[in-house]
């Protein structure tokens, strides 16, 4: 029988009483939990009289897979004694009920009690459950658009319908308000009485005094937020206090300091008897001293500098009571508050017109949503009639004892429906949870609740009775003292919800790890460091040596690039794993691995950059399901079905491999039509074609594939019309052989599960009630409208593979080696910054929007609900922080990025001033991102002594037995070999490996010859892999210019330079985004590409003047197409010159005749490029963007103007005769038998210079 611990075994005994157990991560809790459920089986208590409720699932699948195999094993045993046969077949009666037994969700056992009591709340027994989401989302639009109608037209509703809208939404549409709305619905639906709480929101605006700081709701809700910010100054102030007087300095300063230390307790007391205009003049008008800050010591000049930090932390505390709460006068804020109150009346009779509508939609469909389930079985046990009060005793007296697994992630409406069916005296609930690991608010989870009786029972024991499980039976040690140093310093009742006191610290369980383990926990640090300067000018080609080292412009792929070279390390290593299994070490294993991301931005960075290092991966419920190239290509087709009329699907899917057309047979069906939209020039081509006589090879191949693709078209245009969405869809499967096609390319099984998940989703769509493929293509547009998608559909992967996860996907599970990427992102604060607020406490804050002047108002809830769900936040997001550092069993990572370590370490080391051992409430709660909170509790153990510069830490963390290492990487570092991991001197290269393995002493002639012929194989189209298929004509002037460097080299030249037409061809690195580019002066590039659009734009039909010039630029600036800087630089006087030549003229004569920046592309053999006979059975597709071109009898006049500021305008020729000629070829391709004549304009010089072929 296993041994289990003292709490453990108190935890499957306990009876008579409520039981909370607090079960930190690893303790064991699913064990304890089967354990306890056999000791009642043991005590005479059948498994149906027992309601177990799961948090998801598929936790109930393996809870009734663990009590079968746990009841089969004692089976197994008791035979094997040949005794006890009644046990036997009570055992096996046991099992045989497992398939009826209340171990589920609660939502599940919602539905049968309404399937078994619906008849006493007059529920039709016909209906439906909306298992996805999709027909709710459709039923909810179509009802809230009928609703918001009919507020909009009601005569005495209307005006204050449209004033609640204008508050919430922007005047472009009323979004904002729908949002609120569905919002606060949801919200509401939370609770148990949703339209009680719902008309209570305006309490709070209604102020019970005429006098704000005389009111109840300042006294109590708003006071206490001001005293805390006094007392955080206090607190700063009396610490800078401290350091001054510890090292000595100016005897003025401490004076200084205990003055401003009395003043901040003199307002401390006063705050509850002055007014709200009082307040804001007292504290505009408060002082702050100035304190020395440098000394001749350095010691004393860096103490100096931590006492000014402090000041600075009093002086932001007290001035924040101003710019965050008392932000405008007493008057103003006692008529936003007036005007609020009327919006949020406004905003609760919208919501519960939507509410009442919904519900009666779905009465009239005969559905029911997840929403509704819980609802309906409180209404069915509080119902006071007869039949109400026989429910609810039956229910009652089934359930000898109600289990409730992941019990920090329930809501108010749970708690109820489960009060409502457990035992008061005496108590027979039991709950086991971690609220430190309660990361489910935004599913409306309310961990308040599983600490209330934390409190409750450890305070009242007749309440019930609570048990904690510490031990950590997962991790080594070193993880359980990581986490403990971490959370020490963090999390307490004030800022964390809860106190990481010794009874949450996690204790180390485990008996099997040997004495030798490694503790390995690591931070992993890349540093971005200084950006390149402006004026550097462009990197050096890198040689294949360095391009195999990556470059690495982002650093969110530095720090990628890290993890996965430790990873390859570890794939290096001598047996690195302990088999916990064995008893032995044993080999790693890429599924050893998980990368805990805390959102899914850099999912395809991770993906690109393992693929490229071959290290296989697995990303888990990655939402990106409509962003497959096959589903995308699959709802252009739907799309064009629908209404063929669209170009962007229309051309999707002639491109796609269902039709197969490529880029220049979709430019030779537009040029058949040039003014109808594209699919009107497809039907024009398939019906003139056959009667054209002059017929060819190229025209021929298009026909055949339209002609198959309008047959199928037509057929499954029918095929919609008289069938299901499923149907069509199967037949399109067969008709075109996409779904096999996909089969073959890269992930094809994803790609596959992905197209028959699409069928699926469509069955699971018409089996509500909506239909049709209109619908249908509607619903996923809007979902993209909204940035909403799906998970890919599950597919067969690779297992032996490293696994990537959000934290909330990882809750529940174990690895032997966890990174924690991405510590250095920002925490998303939205939540705290909408315009609209909500908590189920605070109930809702909202900003005002005053009608007449225009201007928003915060409002006292509003800054009040902002600070409530401001903490809730933090609070959370420690939870998670805990939650991805618990995963780790062997090997813990934690990753981020920062600009330079000395910039951290400084920034981390403001935190060692501070004495006591949980870390000051401002630092934690202003900290924007894990990293901060994992430097400020890092900093002050002996580990980062290296990080303390000239100070000490206030509070000594010596004792503490916790091993962690810093490891840097940067853009210089990161590609080289990673030798921190490695478990001998030198590891050898694969290279050495493989030449080690296949010795030519050990393989006879033959073989050596076939292995000498495939090393030696050089394809022969090597030169095609070294370029693109797509040039610029930009790009490939080049070759004009300097004509020993042609576009594709001979196969002879490839090799030794193969990295140069890379570099040449193809941009290495992408153009820095707007915001992150540091103002500074146009460059010529910009410049030329403003004179460029102004030419373009510039009226032709009247002469070119200064004045039309300078009026054309101002339109573009103000239009936001230029910017003023850019602006300025241009040339006015070259551009009203260029139509003073002779070319100008003539353009200004035939305005009609003239064509300015006109697009092409061409495609060409390649041979007519690179002069290598070799090449002349490829084709490379050049495009470009021609200046310009005059039509005149005589012929075409190519134009092409010149900003370059050369010494002979004939300089120009050198440089652009190749790019002119490009254009002059396609101009003779576009008008077959016209003489195109040449010219080069400069600008600058105002001279024409011709071209000769």
């Amino acid at each position: 029988m296993p041994k289990y611990t003292e709490s453990q075994q108190a935890v499957i005994d306990q009876t008579g009483n409520n039981l909370l157990v607090s079960a930190s991560a690893g303790s064991g809790k699913t064990t304890v939990l089967i354990q306890r459920i056999m000791r009642k089986i043991e005590a005479g208590i059948n498994i149906d009289q027992l309601l177990v409720v799961t948090f998801t699932n598929l936790a109930a699948k393996h809870m009734k897979q663990k009590l079968e195999a746990e009841l089969n094993k004692r089976i197994t045993k008791l035979m094997k004694a040949d005794t006890a046969s009644d046990q036997v077949r009570r055992l096996r009666q046991q099992i045989n009920l497992l398939g009826v037994a209340n171990i589920s969700t609660l939502d599940a056992f919602c539905l049968r009690l309404i399937q078994r009591y619906y008849y006493v709340i007059d529920l039709d027994p016909v209906f439906r459950l909306l298992t996805d989401n999709t027909e709710g989302l459709l039923i909810r639009e179509q009802v809230w658009n009928d609703v918001r109608e009919q507020l909009y037209g009601d005569e005495n509703q209307g005006p204050v319908f449209a004033a609640l809208t204008s508050n919430f939404s922007n005047d472009r549409n009323d979004d904002g308000l729908s949002s609120v709305v569905m919002r606060l619905f949801d919200f509401a639906q939370s609770t148990p009485d949703p339209d009680d709480w719902l008309d209570h929101l305006a309490d709070a605006y209604q102020l019970s005094s005429d006098q704000i700081a005389a009111s109840d709701y300042y006294q109590q809700s708003l006071l206490p937020l001001l005293r805390t910010d006094l007392s955080n100054a206090i607190s700063s102030t009396k610490a800078a206090i401290k350091i001054a007087e510890n090292n000595e300095l100016l005897p003025k300063n401490i004076e200084a300091l205990t003055q401003l230390n009395q003043d901040l307790n003199i307002l401390h007391n006063q705050l509850g008897s002055l007014d709200w205009n009082t307040l804001r003049d007292t504290i505009d008008s408060f002082k702050f001293p100035r304190l020395k800050k440098k000394y001749p010591d350095d010691i004393q000049t860096a103490a100096a500098q931590q006492m000014g930090a402090n000041v600075d932390a009093a002086k932001d505390s007290v001035r924040g009571i101003n710019t965050q709460y008392l932000v405008t006068d007493e008057g103003t804020m006692l008529d936003v508050m007036a005007g609020s109150a009327a919006m949020v009346n406004a905003l609760v009779t919208a919501v519960k017109q939507f509410k009442a509508a919904f519900a009666a939609e779905k009465r009239r469909r005969h559905v029911l949503d997840f929403g509704d389930l819980e609802h309906l079985a409180l209404e069915i046990l509080t119902t006071d009639s007869e039949s109400g009060r026989g429910a609810l005793q039956q229910m009652r007296a089934q359930f000898d004892e109600v289990m409730v697994d992941e019990y920090q992630d329930i809501n108010s409406l749970q708690e109820k429906i489960l009060q409502l069916l457990s035992r008061e005296t005496p108590g027979n609930m039991f709950m086991v949870g971690d609220v430190k690991q309660s990361i489910y608010q935004f599913r409306l989870a309310d961990p308040l609740l599983f600490l209330h009786k934390y409190q409750d029972y450890g305070d009242n024991p007749a309440h019930g009775d609570r048990i904690v499980l510490a031990e950590n039976f997962r991790s080594v040690e070193n993880v359980d003292n990581l986490t403990n140093l971490i959370f020490s310093q963090l999390m307490d009742a004030p800022v964390g919800q809860i106190d990481y006191d010794e009874a949450a610290h996690l204790k180390y369980g485990p008996k099997d790890y040997p004495a030798t383990m490694p503790q390995t926990t690591s931070v992993l640090l890349y540093q971005t460091g200084e950006k390149k300067k402006a004026n550097q000018g462009p990197a050096e080609p890198l040689s294949p040596e360095e391009e195999a080292n990556f470059s690495i412009d982002d650093p969110a792929e530095g720090s990628i690039m890290m993890v996965a070279q430790k990873i390859l390390a570890l794939k290096a290593m001598d047996r690195p794993i302990y088999d916990r299994g064995t008893g032995e070490f044993r080999p790693f294993k890429y599924s050893d691995v998980a990368l805990l991301v805390p959102t899914r931005n850099h999912n395809l960075t991770i993906i690109d950059i393992f693929k490229r290092l071959q290290i296989p991966i697995v990303v888990n419920d990655a939402q990106n399901y409509f962003q497959t190239t096959e589903i995308r290509i699959m709802m252009a087709l739907l799309s064009v079905i629908d209404n063929p009329y669209q170009d962007i699907p229309i051309v999707t899917v002639l491109r796609s491999p269902i039709v197969g057309l490529d880029e220049n047979q979709l430019v030779y069906l537009r040029i058949q039509n040039k003014t109808s939209d594209y699919f009107q020039a497809v039907r024009d081509f398939h019906d003139n074609y056959p009667a054209k006589l002059d017929h060819n090879d190229y025209g021929d191949a298009v026909f055949a594939k339209i002609d198959r693709f309008l047959d199928q078209l037509t057929e499954f245009r029918e095929l919609a019309r008289r069938n299901q969405l499923v149907t069509l869809i199967w037949r399109i499967y067969e008709r075109t052989g996409f779904l096999d096609y996909v089969g073959g390319m890269p992930a094809g099984k994803q790609r596959q599960a992905n197209l028959n998940a699409l069928y699926e989703r469509a069955h699971m769509y018409e089996q509500g009630s909506f239909r049709g493929l209109f619908q249908f293509v509607r619903f996923i547009q809007k979902m993209q409208d909204k940035d909403q998608d799906l998970a890919e559909a599950v597919a067969e992967t690779e297992t032996e593979a490293v696994s990537v996860m959000t934290i909330h996907g990882s809750k529940g599970l174990e690895f032997p080696v966890v990174f924690v990427m991405d510590m250095s992102k920002n925490f998303n604060e939205m939540d705290t910054r909408t315009s609209a607020l909500m908590d189920r406490e605070a109930g809702i804050g909202i900003t005002y929007l005053d009608p007449k002047q225009r201007v928003k108002y915060p409002t006292l809830p509003q800054m009040i609900t902002k600070q409530v769900v401001g903490k809730k936040f933090r609070a959370e997001e420690m939870r998670k922080l805990y939650v991805a550092i618990t995963r780790a069993e062997q090997q813990l990572y934690l990753v981020g990025t920062i600009d330079t370590i000395e910039n951290a370490s400084a920034k981390w080391q403001k935190n060692l001033s501070y004495p006591n051992l949980v870390l000051s409430a401002q630092a934690r709660t202003t900290a924007k991102s894990d990293l901060d909170w994992l430097g400020m509790t890092l900093i002050r153990h002996p580990d980062m002594q290296a990080y303390w510069g000239d100070e000490q830490p206030a509070f000594s963390l010596a004792a503490d037995t916790t091993h962690v290492q810093v490891e840097l990487g940067d853009a210089d570092t990161i590609g080289k070999p990673d030798t921190s991991m490695t478990d001998s001197e030198t590891q050898p290269s694969a290279v050495e490996i493989v030449e080690q393995a296949v010795s030519p002493d050990t393989l006879d002639e033959g073989v050596q010859e076939k292995i000498q012929a495939i090393l030696n194989f050089k394809y022969p189209d090597a030169n095609l892999t070294v370029t693109t298929a797509y040039q610029s004509v930009s790009e490939v002037k080049r070759v004009f210019e300097d004509p020993d460097t042609p576009l594709m080299q001979s196969n002879s030249t490839v090799t030794a330079k193969a990295a140069e037409p890379v570099s040449r061809y193809v941009s290495d690195h992408l153009a820095v985004p707007q915001f992150l580019q540091t103002a500074q002066t146009p460059s010529g590039a910009e410049i030329g590409s403003a004179t460029h659009l102004i030419l373009e734009q510039l009226p032709l039909t009247a002469p070119i003047t200064t004045e039309v010039v300078t009026t054309t630029i101002a339109s573009q600036v103000e239009r936001r197409v230029l910017t003023a800087d850019v602006a300025e630089k241009i040339d006015v006087d070259s551009v009203v010159g260029f139509y003073a030549s002779e070319l100008g003229t003539q353009i200004l004569a035939a305005p009609t005749k003239v064509h300015r920046e006109v697009s092409f592309s061409l495609l060409l053999p390649v041979n007519e490029l690179s002069g290598n006979p070799d090449d002349e059975d490829h084709k490379v597709l050049i495009h470009g963007i021609m200046d310009g071109y005059l039509e005149t009898d005589a012929g075409l006049i190519l134009f092409d103007y010149k900003t370059d500021h050369v010494e002979e305008p004939s300089d120009l020729l050198e440089k652009y005769a190749g790019q002119i000629k490009l254009y002059a070829t396609a101009l003779k391709s576009i008008y077959p038998g016209q003489t195109v004549t040449q010219y080069l304009y400069s600008l600058p010089q105002q001279a024409m210079v011709p071209v000769t072929n």
